[in-house]
């Protein structure tokens, strides 16, 4: 299999959203600016429109992952100032775990997806943000 410079950036743009989320995860920072780099240099249409699905995709879970926290944090907070601590405890893990689980799913397999797509030479695309970039 020969990959030209389009399928390298193509894997790269997977393996960064990939290595992004590891990062948000370990590291609390995020790094979407960096496909934008690559979005300045290429000349490709195709190739840009990949680069903003994949930022935009970061972006998104980012913002996600962390208005969730806010309100995680915000119920644990009242959670240990209850006396009655066991009916709490119900709401955290049949109402925040079920979206953790969402999101590790998200943030694993869509990038995984696109990595596996490209090395097949088929056509990838983020489910929703493709048709917001399309617009």
């Amino acid at each position: 299999m020969i990959l030209t410079q389009e399928k390298n950036i193509k894997l790269i743009m997977h393996f960064l959203t990939l290595l992004s989320f590891f990062i948000l995860i370990f590291f609390s920072v995020t790094i979407f600016y960096i496909p934008l780099i690559f979005y300045f240099i290429c000349k490709s249409q195709d190739i840009r429109k990949n680069i903003l699905e994949a930022v935009f995709y970061q972006l998104f879970i980012w913002i996600i992952t962390m208005i969730w926290n806010l309100f995680i944090i915000r119920i644990l907070m009242l959670s240990l100032s209850n006396l009655d601590l066991t009916s709490n405890n119900a709401l955290i893990i049949f109402g925040i775990a079920p979206l953790y689980l969402i999101l590790f799913l998200l943030l694993i397999f869509g990038p995984i997806k696109g990595i596996l797509y490209v090395l097949q030479e088929k056509d990838f695309h983020y489910p929703i943000i493709s048709k917001w970039i399309n617009k």
